[in-house]
């Protein structure tokens, strides 16, 4: 089972630094699989393909897996480019973050709709 946009490492030989930007790199391999934005405004874009196996005995294995990544400035050119070798598995993170929204008191939860509904059971204008 094949995954993602299949650009190889030679390809990266039809990128030119300082020359291509986001619409030729678009006409040359087509849309990235992923995108990143890092500090300052430059994007980065990936380009990645795997190979899966799958079996009953052994299950899902990558045979391959290849990973190109492209950056570009805040105008849009390519300032960098290269390969990514092997697959790394992150950790996702079981963090949470607390809001900082809306918070309730016991006396609004109890006392906040008073006066929001009419008598004929239909909410006032």
């Amino acid at each position: 089972m094949h995954k993602g946009c299949y650009v190889q490492s030679f390809d990266l030989l039809k990128v030119k630094e300082h020359v291509d930007t986001k619409e030729t790199i678009r006409e040359k391999f087509g849309i990235p699989s992923t995108t990143s934005v890092f500090n300052k405004g430059v994007e980065r874009w990936y380009y990645v393909h795997r190979i899966i196996s799958e079996s009953p005995a052994r299950g899902r294995k990558s045979v391959l897996h290849q990973s190109i990544f492209i950056t570009f400035d805040k105008r849009g050119v390519v300032q960098e480019k290269g390969t990514i070798s092997g697959e790394n598995e992150v950790d996702i993170c079981k963090d949470v973050t607390k809001d900082a929204g809306y918070k309730t008191t016991f006396l609004r939860e109890t006392f906040g709709n008073i006066g929001k509904f009419s008598q004929s059971g239909g909410v006032l204008k």
